[in-house]
């Protein structure tokens, strides 16, 4: 939870739950037009409230972008915050989940953001790249307000530990991409004093800035994301955990939503007629 003593005012109950429902009514409204899963990574539109808007500083830039549809648009309102609407978004900084408060809050720690937490969600979260844990003897990054070094700078001592650097180097350019956002996922350009430099480069040389570039990054490997939303709602579906056993049918979901451009309820569809989903798995003797 973020510092009500740094974000005294700005952090509320009411907010909270308006980037808990952000997500929510974002797939919602994915499903009722049976749109691409594509649009988890990248769109031109937020499913936001008035509340949200103003906290995202969509108010006044971002208009809506056509009458709500009534199959999808939930009619709850919560104090001021008005119902959740479709906004068009006025520039390239947001889009899908990676411009959603709710991962930028989750990612971060109570009175700073984690380049390190954010690289290693979009991994594990969105690509399904499993991040082991750090060696226990590694210190904890603390930053003082005396502390001369941007952020950047600091995790730069963690890559230069051979221990370290394998996960850093992967983890951290991806969270760089990210530094915009602040811990309750409000667009900035600086970090106290230091200018905010989202620039990256991963180890195989590709080079990106900003969520916008990071994006594209991620969109270069959507089999990858395909497979990982597969692999999530397939477990989610019949409730239980997912076994070797269960790739086959992951691939075949894979293929079957690549070969209908990727469409929300295809996917839902394979699923249900799926072997997992249609069958009870016979104990072990």
């Amino acid at each position: 939870a973020p510092s009500t003593d740094t974000f005294k005012g700005e952090f509320t109950s009411e907010l909270l739950l308006d980037l808990h429902d952000e997500p929510v009514y974002f797939f919602q409204r994915l499903l009722a037009v049976d749109g691409s899963l594509l649009e988890l990574l990248d769109c031109d539109y937020a499913i936001v409230n008035k509340r949200l808007a103003e906290h995202y500083a969509l108010d006044g830039d971002g208009k809506p972008a056509k009458p709500m549809d009534d199959s999808w648009s939930p009619a709850a309102k919560r104090k001021d915050g008005g119902p959740f609407q479709l906004v068009s978004l006025p520039d390239d900084r947001r889009g899908g989940v990676l411009g959603m408060g709710a991962v930028h809050m989750l990612t971060s720690y109570p009175d700073r953001t984690s380049p390190v937490l954010r690289g290693g969600w979009v991994l594990e979260t969105l690509l399904g790249v499993h991040v082991p844990s750090p060696p226990p003897d590694v210190p904890q990054l603390k930053r003082s307000k005396k502390e001369k070094k941007s952020l950047r700078e600091q995790l730069s001592q963690h890559r230069e530990n051979p221990t370290c650097a394998a996960c850093h180097n992967l983890m951290d350019p991806l969270g760089f991409a990210l530094e915009n956002f602040d811990v309750l996922g409000r667009w900035r350009e600086v970090d106290g004093e230091a200018t905010i430099d989202a620039s990256a480069k991963l180890p195989s040389g590709e080079e990106f800035t900003g969520p916008a570039g990071l994006r594209h990054v991620l969109l270069a490997r959507k089999r990858d994301f395909t497979r990982q939303v597969s692999r999530k709602l397939l477990g989610y579906a019949p409730g239980r955990s997912l076994e070797d056993a269960d790739d086959c049918t992951i691939e075949r979901l894979t293929d079957t939503v690549e070969d209908r451009n990727y469409r929300v309820r295809t996917l839902i569809h394979a699923i249900v007629q799926s072997t997992p989903f249609r069958h009870r798995q016979a104990r072990a003797q």
